[in-house]
């Protein structure tokens, strides 16, 4: 139980790899918020960690949403000690970038990127407040690796490697 009595905030906490951290860091003592867009998710989600987590409707790329996420964080657990910025995505197959269709690169780049701004900017506040903790920012290797097949757009997954909070 090394998270016992901790509050972590799980952004995107209704697929994939935040999902599974919700149900680790629930499953190591910590109270689990469950930030998710899709409704039917962040409440299945919710349900089955069960009495340690909390869903909260949240679009990252909104900043009353995110502003909404931490007062509620607040008002129902009364700290924040980790701040686990997971919401993102990207097409299937990201483009090359003189070809990328420009709806999703308009889709993509605030998720990816404002997402996480918006949440540190909103969360580290209450995470000092409360005495520190930690910001975690959660990308892909996709920012990492070069395509061979000529200048490639690896979406907002590099935010983690700028995005120093």
């Amino acid at each position: 139980m090394r998270l016992a009595g901790k509050v972590a905030v799980i952004t995107g906490a209704g697929a994939g790899i935040a999902e599974a951290s919700a149900e680790i860091f629930a499953r190591e003592g910590a109270r689990v918020v469950v930030a998710e867009i899709d409704e039917e998710k962040g409440t299945n989600v919710a349900a089955r960690i069960g009495e340690h987590a909390f869903f909260v409707h949240t679009d990252v790329t909104n900043e009353s949403s995110v502003e909404y996420l931490m007062q509620q964080t607040m008002a129902k657990f009364g700290r924040i000690d980790v701040l686990f910025s997971c919401a993102g995505g990207s097409v299937v197959n990201d483009s090359v970038v003189t070809e990328v269709d420009m709806d999703v690169w308009q889709k993509t780049i605030p998720l990816d990127l404002m997402g996480p701004f918006l949440c540190a900017r909103h969360g580290i506040p209450h995470i000092i407040a409360c005495g520190g903790g930690s910001v975690i920012n959660v990308s892909s290797v996709v920012a990492l690796e070069r395509k061979s097949s000529g200048p490639r757009l690896p979406s907002g997954e590099g935010r983690a490697n700028f995005l120093h909070t």
